[in-house]
């Protein structure tokens, strides 16, 4: 009986005799993969966002979210307004709604408002207000945001002097700051700014006064957007007057859960559309990645069937290659039969045969797409290439000719030796 390096050489030698159906057989391998992974390749990428807080936070801003429906002077078009603050009267983000909001949804840990508030310092009368792109070093400008005490605690904030405002602090709109480190060191250098006062130009917005001074933050790669700019900015029990004078109004508010997953999004949403459906825009980075990924993998099932029907005709036609390299060999397996070998012998020297050419071709077809993702077809096409490329790539290859190997060998080893050695 053959040992396993016996029937590896015999199979080594099949492959040499007959040079061309072992190039058509991995150059038809070595196609169905690339195109197989070229196919499926943009699927193998999924965006991470598991244990990752900040993408999990649940984002409320009042009115319902427009989008890209304000059509203006399109012709024969409707044209969409904006909506106006009438609009928004009954989508007010108050403080008693977010704490009610917040203690009858389970799953929540704190919350803080969605934007910086700014105000100009007093003695600043030139410099213009804030706008998105402002930069929190300059001179005369003062940004604050307003975050519930429990936020300081979970953003790991520390203090360097001083003293945290309390939870009666922050419900009551007490004007008590926390300084950035930054922000301390410019409007007091070279002194302890706890309990000086920090007055502005707007006669709305009152004195605030300094309870502590938060030691230097290291930001994150993922965080909140204020949150990356603390060190410059102040946290605040304090939060302006939007909309209506004498209530609290948030532009949009950050609620964040007790674990990374999306229940309490959905429990926010569903909540929001019971009782306020159509008042407020919910919105979560997880859920919305989560969504477009299904969509984008619902979009990929009928490009999989294509790759599918590819390895099918490819499979095909490696069969056909096998059945051909045999019907030339018959009087050597004949012969191979009659000297001794077994069935068995037979059959596992043509499907290792099959397993070396699917091998070499998946290797080959991973190769390929490896060499294309370095070009700019790559980005043309979003071809991905990472591990999952390889992995499926070659497993792929082996199986396809594996499987579409064992009748042809079956074929093989079932020949007649009588029958084998009368042919010419």
């Amino acid at each position: 009986m053959m040992c396993i390096a016996d029937i590896l050489r015999y199979s080594l030698t099949q492959l040499k005799s007959k040079k061309l159906e072992t190039f058509l057989v991995i150059f038809a391998v070595t196609l169905s993969v690339l195109v197989f992974n070229a196919i499926l390749s943009p699927t193998y990428h999924k965006y991470k966002i598991k244990d990752n807080i900040e993408h999990y936070k649940v984002s409320i801003r009042p009115g319902r979210d427009l989008g890209s429906n304000f059509l203006i002077n399109k012709p024969g078009l409707p044209i969409t307004p904006y909506q106006n603050l009438e609009d928004l009267n009954g989508a007010r983000l108050t403080l008693p709604f977010i704490e009610e909001l917040c203690q009858g949804v389970p799953g929540v840990d704190f919350y803080l408002s969605g934007s910086t508030n700014s105000s100009i310092l007093r003695g600043y009368t030139n410099i213009s207000s804030f706008t998105s792109t402002v930069n929190y070093n300059a001179l005369g400008h003062f940004g604050f945001i307003h975050m519930t005490p429990e936020a300081i605690n979970s953003f790991s904030l520390k203090l360097k002097s001083g003293s945290p405002y309390t939870k009666d602090d922050f419900l009551n709109n007490r004007p008590y700051v926390i300084l950035g480190c930054e922000l301390a060191e410019k409007l007091f250098p070279n002194s302890d700014p706890v309990g000086k006062s920090v007055e502005f130009n707007n006669t709305l917005v009152p004195t605030l006064t300094v309870l502590g001074v938060f030691a230097p933050y290291e930001i994150p790669e993922i965080a909140n957007y204020s949150i990356k700019n603390i060190n410059q900015i102040a946290a605040s029990s304090y939060v302006s007057l939007r909309f209506q004078e004498n209530e609290i109004n948030y532009p949009s508010v950050n609620i964040y859960p007790k674990e990374s997953n999306l229940n309490l999004y959905k429990r926010i949403n569903s909540y929001l559309e019971k009782h306020y459906p159509g008042v407020f825009t919910v919105s979560s980075l997880a859920s919305s990645m989560e969504s477009a990924y299904q969509d984008y993998e619902r979009s990929y099932i009928a490009l999989g069937l294509i790759a599918a029907f590819i390895l099918l005709i490819a499979c095909i036609n490696i069969i056909n290659l096998h059945f051909a390299r045999i019907a030339k060999q018959q009087q050597t397996i004949g012969l191979s039969l009659a000297l001794g070998a077994t069935k068995k012998t037979i059959f596992f020297q043509y499907l290792v045969t099959s397993l070396i050419q699917g091998l070499t071709g998946g290797i080959l077809g991973v190769l390929l797409l490896w060499l294309i993702s370095l070009t700019k077809v790559s980005q043309t096409f979003y071809i991905i290439f990472n591990s999952q490329a390889v992995l499926y790539g070659i497993t792929v290859g082996v199986v396809m000719s594996v499987i579409f190997g064992i009748y042809p060998a079956i074929i093989a080893s079932q020949t007649s030796p009588v029958e084998a050695l009368r042919m010419e």
